[in-house]
């Protein structure tokens, strides 16, 4: 698995694994991860490149309300 990957991974799991005295603050998943991926872009990272058309990038995101959220970045 790519490290970046594995980073905002582990990045969700932190979010998640927040102890219960902190958890009225904390904010939903859904909002957590794609505030992460946008700060992440900012920063210069960038979706891989597409192995089907070289010198294209692939969607950084992508979202299916209520289902899944993913964003892919290295």
């Amino acid at each position: 698995m790519n490290h970046m990957i594995k980073s905002l991974l582990l990045g969700a799991l932190i979010v998640v694994a927040n102890d219960d005295a902190r958890a009225a603050s904390v904010q939903p998943i859904s909002k957590v991860l794609p505030q992460m991926c946008k700060t992440l872009q900012q920063q210069g990272w960038v979706a891989p490149e597409d192995m089907l058309h070289p010198g294209h990038r692939q969607q950084a995101e992508m979202n299916v309300p209520g289902i899944m959220y993913m964003c892919s970045l290295e």
